[in-house]
């Protein structure tokens, strides 16, 4: 784990809406929707609060203003008057705390140092118990992990050991709301673009009229989504994929390939390609084998930039190889 790799977590319970805080609301309500809350989720632990809202509102009320003054003293700049509360790489207490419920994930990096901050344990039982708070910026936090002795999971596992989870504040929903937004629009992307590739030359679909001289055309629609696969060639070839969005190019990849040796099947490779997931949505798996063919798949970057290449085997003998690299376009 690098510090890139640092994740922020919200956890949520199914009956409510993620990334909200209900101190936003105005106080009659949020009373109001705390008690609708703790009377239709009795029993549940993420509703004790709400169940018992009269301490609850105040003892948040006081935590939130303690927070958000000694966020601005660290030299921060909130938007908000109440944060939206994460945790720093997951909790397992939590998880279960809020019923195995919904989990939102965003990069560390989303978030600009001037609007998210950090404090061991929960910020409001901390203050209630010993009158302060230790409050770490991001730049603080950055430097406490590099300067721990041990790897950032060392860093994350004594913390957890010692406070149960690192809590995180964020001052402005703006930058988590786009990359939510922006998330779940690559989501759909990647879901059409699986069944699409299924559906075409993978799937052993009709082909479209030729868009080219002597090209071979494939094309896939599902409301403002077209995708559209193009090539040239045979034995060695070379071809495009576009993904367009309401009539624009989203995204796309080129590839090139040459059979290399005698066995070559062209079903091999199409059933292959049809086992490509959302984890890598570009050809086929990392690994797929069927008697004597066998076929691999490596690429370096993500569904943004990307560059690839595989191979198949038969009887160990590579016969066949191609190339691939693509991005999301923009502009």
């Amino acid at each position: 784990m690098t510090q890139k790799d640092l994740l922020i977590v919200n956890y949520c319970h199914r009956s409510c809406m993620p990334l909200m805080n209900i101190m936003r609301l105005p106080e009659s309500r949020a009373f109001a929707l705390a008690r609708q809350m703790a009377e239709q989720n009795k029993g549940d632990t993420a509703f004790h609060r709400f169940a018992d809202f009269d301490n609850y509102y105040y003892a948040r009320l006081e935590t939130d203003r303690a927070l958000r003054s000694q966020f601005m003293a660290l030299g921060g700049s909130p938007v908000q008057e109440h944060p939206l509360s994460f945790v720093l790489q997951g909790s397992d207490f939590l998880d279960d705390w809020f019923g195995n419920g919904i989990v939102t994930k965003i990069p560390l990096y989303v978030v600009p140092g001037n609007q998210i901050s950090f404090t061991f344990g929960d910020s409001m039982t901390t203050l209630r118990e010993r009158g302060t708070l230790r409050m770490m910026t991001k730049a603080g936090l950055l430097e406490a992990i590099s300067d721990f002795n041990g790897t950032p999971e060392d860093f994350l596992a004594d913390a957890a050991a010692k406070h149960r989870y690192i809590e995180v504040q964020v001052w402005d929903d703006a930058d988590v709301l786009e990359y939510c937004r922006a998330e779940s629009m690559r989501t759909g992307l990647i879901d059409f673009l699986l069944r699409a590739k299924k559906s075409t030359y993978a799937g052993k679909g009709s082909p479209t009229l030729s868009s080219r001289l002597l090209s071979h055309d494939f094309s896939y629609t599902e409301g403002d989504f077209l995708y559209y696969d193009t090539y040239v060639g045979g034995e060695k070839f070379s071809g495009e994929e576009v993904l367009y969005v309401s009539g624009r190019p989203h995204w796309s990849m080129n590839y090139a390939g040459r059979v290399l040796g005698d066995g070559f099947s062209g079903d091999f490779l199409k059933d292959a390609l049809c086992h490509v997931d959302a984890r890598m949505p570009f050809r086929g798996p990392p690994r797929y084998s069927d008697g004597f063919y066998d076929y691999s798949c490596e690429v370096r970057g993500d569904f943004g930039w990307f560059q690839g290449r595989e191979e198949i085997s038969f009887k160990n003998t590579v016969i066949y190889e191609a190339v691939f690299h693509g991005m999301l376009i923009t502009g």
